[in-house]
C-alpha cells in the first residue's frame, strides 16, 4: 500500500541533518519521528538528483520537489460512458461482432414483479457501477442483475443427462 509523501519541509530537514549535522539515519529518524527507511529513502532520491545541500537551501519546494520526484503527472483523459442502448442492441449486419456474444440481448419488457425490480435494480444501478467499479466488479454485477430482471432470454441452457 502506497504511504503518503513527506512534506517538503520534512525533506530538507532530512538533507539538513544528514549533510550538515552528520548525525546517523537513526538519529535523524529519531528526532523527525520518522522510520529510517524514510530518512534513507530521501538520501537516495537526493543522491540521485545529485544534490547538494547547497542546491537545497536555494531552490524553492516546488523546484526541489520536481528534482527529487520528477514533473507532476497530468491528468488522464476521462474514460469515455458507455452507451446503455449499445450495450443491449444486436449487432447489425456489416458491424463489428459482438463482443460479449452469450450475453443475452434485452429486447422484451420483463414479466413479474421480481423481474420488474430487477429491471429498476438493473438499469438504475448497474450501468451507473459499469463506471465506477473495476470493469470485472461492474460487469458481473451487470449481468447478474440482467439474468434477474430478463430470466427468459438468459442464453444459459439447463441439460439433463439421460
Amino acid at each position: 500500500m502506497a504511504t503518503e509523501r513527506l512534506s517538503m519541509r520534512h525533506i530538507r530537514e532530512v538533507l539538513r541533518q544528514k549533510w550538515v549535522q552528520k548525525r546517523s539515519l537513526r538519529e535523524a529518524a529519531s528526532s523527525l519521528g520518522i522510520s529510517a527507511g524514510a530518512v534513507g529513502s530521501v538520501l537516495a532520491r537526493a543522491t540521485a538528483a545529485k544534490l547538494d545541500w547547497e542546491q537545497v537551501e536555494q531552490r524553492r519546494e516546488e523546484k526541489l520537489e520536481e528534482r527529487l520526484y520528477g514533473a507532476t503527472p497530468k491528468p488522464a483523459a476521462q474514460r469515455p460512458l458507455p452507451d446503455p442502448v449499445y450495450i443491449h442492441e444486436p449487432p447489425r449486419s456489416g458491424e463489428r461482432p459482438d463482443p460479449h456474444p452469450n450475453t443475452p440481448v434485452l429486447l422484451a419488457p420483463p414479466e413479474g414483479p421480481m423481474s420488474r425490480f430487477w429491471h429498476v435494480v438493473h438499469n438504475a444501478l448497474a450501468h451507473p457501477f459499469l463506471l465506477v467499479l473495476p470493469a470485472r466488479w461492474g460487469i458481473r454485477f451487470h449481468d447478474y442483475t440482467a439474468k434477474k430482471a430478463y430470466p427468459s432470454l438468459s442464453t444459459r441452457t439447463k441439460t439433463t443427462a439421460e
